[in-house]
């Protein structure tokens, strides 16, 4: 199963990179981290000096990435030196519609803010705190690439097909995913068959509470890979509600039951929350989905009533959504955490040391994290650093705004606003994911899931362009109506 899973990887990066030559280079090497980081990042890395942070496949492939943009940036400038190109021509692939946003890329203030901050908590931490080299680690893995996956998506996501592209892409990866947690569950494994004691303290051990244990697969946490099923299941329903073709919307309908199967096996209480909340939100965006999921919610609540005097008394049920001992621990370890926050409420104490004051105070009781990402952030990093973080966050939520708002109209590149109008609901429920299921757990870890939430964010921003102001379209049409 392994060797047959990064054969397959392989093969998905070549075809990416070889055949599909209508996309940019740099665009199709963003596609193919996308699909094959959960399981390549696993494997490949080289050790690198003590202090040194190791290289790794996400870091590695990140770098290229990152000298690939500056090299075509630079060839860009000299080639517009030599031959200055008219501004008034088409834009590039003809016949693509394309969004109203320049496609220079820009950070905003919030953004940069953040990650300046999140730097001096690095520095904070490996001067004055306990951090070390894990914390160069950390910041690289959760900020720093996450960032750039953001940059890279708000540069060469300007066109509609290329956002096709995109989702295709984190569906792609979430079905791999799904594979991979399914498959140990099928053979009942108490032992991951992937290295990812990386991200599991207890080594490969699969958490076994339910029949055929919690899925994780290559992700390695069963609440991390709920929360990425349910973000690929709102992409597959944004495409499915928009496409035109009988075929295509029954073959991603088939997609979304099972993605929405994946959600199920992880048997995770903030996954299935946090899904359902970004599920309810969204399906009366995505251009008239509440029809049919609306009388199917009724008719599945009703079900539950009935049974639930029986359901109830299952183990399973007991044990995941009944047991109150973990609730309590959380709330308990929560006030814990906001007195060490408030001890040094500024900058923090730098990456790392929740966890370890907390398996100091805690290691008797087998409950030794945090299991909340905020009071981490602000404990590690401090309250600056939580303040920007949560400005980025309302920055993309006010943008997604104006266009959830949006009338149904005809526009020059889409046939109405309900394409984007599902779009950024889509991603603002991949958002809201992920910010509940940091309420319960601690995410930042799991740097592929933080790279799928700055993803939804860049999106977002790139979405806006899309609409454009009233003055933009009032010239385009101008122009079009002239070329006609």
């Amino acid at each position: 199963m392994v060797t047959l899973t990064l054969l397959a990887q392989f093969a998905i990066l070549y075809v990416l990179i070889v055949f599909v030559w209508r996309l940019p280079i740099l665009f199709r090497l963003l596609l193919g981290l996308i699909i094959t980081w959960p399981t390549l990042g696993l494997y490949g890395e080289l050790p690198l000096p003590a202090g040194i942070p190791d290289l790794n496949f996400q870091r590695g492939y990140v770098a290229v990435l990152v000298l690939g943009y500056f090299m075509s940036v630079v060839l860009e400038k000299r080639q517009s030196a030599k031959s200055p190109i008219d501004q008034t021509e088409a834009p590039r692939d003809v016949g693509v519609p394309h969004f109203y946003q320049d496609v220079s890329p820009t950070f905003p203030i919030w953004v940069a803010a953040y990650v300046g901050l999140k730097a001096v908590s690095v520095v904070n931490g490996l001067v004055f705190g306990t951090g070390g080299s894990t914390s160069i680690t950390g910041y690289i893995e959760t900020t720093l690439i996450a960032v750039v996956a953001y940059f890279l998506v708000k540069r060469f996501v300007d066109s509609r097909e290329r956002l096709m592209w995109l989702l295709g892409a984190i569906i792609l990866s979430a079905l791999i995913i799904l594979g991979t947690g399914v498959y140990e569950r099928v053979l009942n494994l108490d032992e991951s068959i992937f290295p990812v004691s990386a991200h599991n303290e207890a080594g490969n051990t699969r958490t076994m509470d339910v029949p055929g244990g919690r899925a994780a697969g290559v992700i390695g946490n069963s609440a991390v890979f709920g929360g990425l099923m349910g973000m690929s299941l709102l992409a597959t329903l944004c495409i499915g509600v928009n496409a035109k073709k009988t075929w295509l919307k029954i073959s991603l309908g088939c997609i979304a039951m099972i993605l929405a199967y994946g959600v199920f096996v992880c048997f995770t209480r903030s996954a299935w929350l946090s899904v359902a909340i970004a599920l309810g939100f969204s399906q009366f965006y995505f251009n008239g989905l509440w029809k049919l999921t609306v009388p199917i919610g009724f008719v599945v609540t009703f079900a539950l009533l009935i049974v639930w005097g029986s359901l109830a008394k299952s183990d399973v049920v007991q044990g995941r959504l009944l047991n109150q001992e973990t609730v309590t621990g959380r709330v308990e370890r929560f006030v814990w955490s906001w007195q060490r926050f408030l001890e040094r409420p500024i900058i923090g104490r730098g990456p790392g040391s929740l966890n370890k004051l907390m398996q100091a105070e805690y290691s008797e009781d087998g409950f030794d994290t945090s299991h909340n990402t905020y009071m981490t952030m602000m404990v590690d990093n401090g309250g600056l650093v939580f303040i920007c973080f949560w400005g980025v966050v309302f920055g993309w939520l006010s943008k997604a705004k104006s266009i959830l708002l949006l009338q149904d109209r005809k526009s020059i590149f889409f046939t109405s606003a309900a394409f984007e109008r599902s779009v950024v609901a889509a991603m603002v429920g991949c958002i809201t994911i992920y910010l509940l299921a940091g309420m319960s757990l601690e995410i930042s870890y799991f740097s592929y899931y933080t790279v799928m939430f700055w993803i939804a964010g860049a999106v977002i921003e790139r979405m806006v362009g899309a609409t454009g102001t009233t003055s933009e379209k009032t010239a385009l049409e101008g122009t079009a109506s002239a070329d006609r």
